[in-house]
C-alpha cells in the first residue's frame, strides 16, 4: 500500500470517529446513542460500561452515507432519476471499472493524488459546471471520458472469459454520450 493511501486511510478514520453515531448493539440490545461519537465512545465505553468491539466500529462506519458505504462489499451510490435506457448504465459502467484488475489500477493511477479536498471542490463546482468543473488541474468530462474507457475494456475483458454477454458493452453509450456532448438528457 502507498504512502498516499495509508494517509487516506488514517484521515478517514480520524474523520469517521468524529461523525455520531446513529446507535449501536451492545450485549444484543440495540441502543440510540443520542449524538455520541466513536471517539467518545471508544474513550470512555458504552452507557454500561463496555467497550467498543471492532464489529461496533463496522456498524458505525457503514451507517456513514456518503457517497461510497463500506460493508461487507463496497457501496456506490448510484445514479437516479434515471431514464429507461440509462437503467443499465450504472451497473455496467461499475462491473467495468470494478471487477477487472487492470481497471481497478488504472482508476488508482488516475485518482491516486487526489485530496479529499480536490474532492469536495469538484463535487461543490459539478453542481454549477456539469462537466466543464475541474478536478485538481483535469476536467471532469477528461476524466469521466477516460473512466468510461477503463469501463468499457474492464467489460470487454468480463466478454472476452464468457462472464458477460457482448450487449453489456452497448449499455455504456448513454454514459458516454453524457461524457462527450456534456449534456445530461439525451432528449435535449
Amino acid at each position: 500500500m502507498s504512502h498516499a493511501s495509508v494517509t487516506f486511510a488514517h484521515r478517514s478514520i480520524d474523520w469517521a470517529i468524529q461523525i455520531p453515531m446513529i446507535a449501536s448493539v451492545v450485549n444484543g440490545v440495540s441502543q440510540p446513542m443520542h449524538g455520541r461519537t466513536f471517539a467518545s465512545v471508544l474513550e470512555h465505553g458504552f452507557e454500561d460500561g463496555s467497550k467498543p468491539t471492532f464489529d461496533n466500529w463496522c456498524a458505525h462506519f457503514s451507517s456513514i452515507y456518503t457517497d461510497i458505504r463500506l460493508r461487507n462489499t463496497i457501496e456506490i451510490r448510484a445514479m437516479d432519476g434515471l431514464a429507461f435506457e440509462q437503467i443499465p448504465a450504472a451497473r455496467a459502467f461499475w462491473t467495468g471499472l470494478v471487477y477487472h484488475q487492470p481497471s481497478v489500477e488504472s482508476l488508482w493511477k488516475l485518482f491516486q493524488d487526489r485530496t479529499i479536498e480536490d474532492y469536495q471542490k469538484a463535487q461543490a463546482e459539478v453542481c454549477h459546471k456539469g462537466l466543464e468543473a475541474k478536478y485538481g488541474n483535469d476536467s471532469v468530462r477528461e476524466l469521466a471520458l477516460e473512466m468510461v474507457q477503463l469501463a468499457k475494456s474492464g467489460l470487454q475483458a468480463r466478454v472476452n472469459a464468457g462472464l458477460e454477454q457482448p450487449i453489456v458493452l452497448k449499455y455504456l453509450d448513454p454514459i458516454q454520450e453524457i461524457a462527450v456532448s456534456g449534456n445530461p438528457s439525451p432528449n435535449a
